[in-house]
């Protein structure tokens, strides 16, 4: 099957708050952070099946190299990415 892949605006909004901060630590680093995410969309994009459930519909994709999640959830033919956020983090954030 092929899917359509939907970022909202809370997810576009936290990478680039986090490529910021990370930038801002080292230079480069933000960009690297950008690529571990992207790769990350584009394998959930791929085989959005692959990721364990996390929540009711909702799943979760590690980072790699980052301590960071991407929440996403399947319905039909779209993969809608919700929000990316620190792993250690309470995760209750994004549903408001």
């Amino acid at each position: 099957m092929t899917y359509r892949l939907f970022i909202t605006d809370a997810a576009q909004a936290d990478v680039h708050e986090i490529t910021q901060w990370y930038e801002s630590q080292r230079s480069g680093l933000g960009d690297r952070f950008g690529e571990a995410v992207l790769r990350t969309i584009r394998l959930i994009h791929e085989r959005p099946s692959m990721y364990p459930v996390h929540s009711y519909d909702t799943r979760r994709a590690l980072v790699k190299d980052f301590p960071y999640i991407v929440l996403y959830r399947t319905l039909g033919d779209i993969v809608s990415i919700l929000a990316v956020f620190h792993g250690h983090r309470h995760d209750t954030r994004w549903r408001s």
